[in-house]
């Protein structure tokens, strides 16, 4: 838990913005979709999905929830982990 305790809320924003990029681009090339096509998925405009999967902007709350919902239950655990080391490192 201490470990948890030593990012600060920016340095969680940035991290979670830099995976959720990575993740976006690759969830959406393994379902050979367009990012025009992407960004209806998720309900955002084509120019805020680019921005997201750059790392522009982070997430709405909605937006990652729709996010979340694409993504295959191994998909959220791998990135759920990777989440854990990276903010625990």
């Amino acid at each position: 838990m201490e470990a948890f305790l030593k990012m600060t809320a920016r340095d969680y924003r940035d991290l979670l913005k830099e995976l959720l990029a990575g993740q976006t681009r690759n969830l959406r090339q393994s379902m050979k979709i367009s990012q025009d096509e992407m960004a209806e998925l998720l309900r955002v405009s084509s120019r805020a999905y680019g921005d997201l999967e750059r790392g522009k902007y982070c997430f709405s709350t909605t937006t990652l929830m729709f996010f979340l919902l694409l993504m295959k239950e191994s998909e959220l655990e791998q990135l759920l982990k990777i989440f854990k080391e990276r903010a625990c490192a």
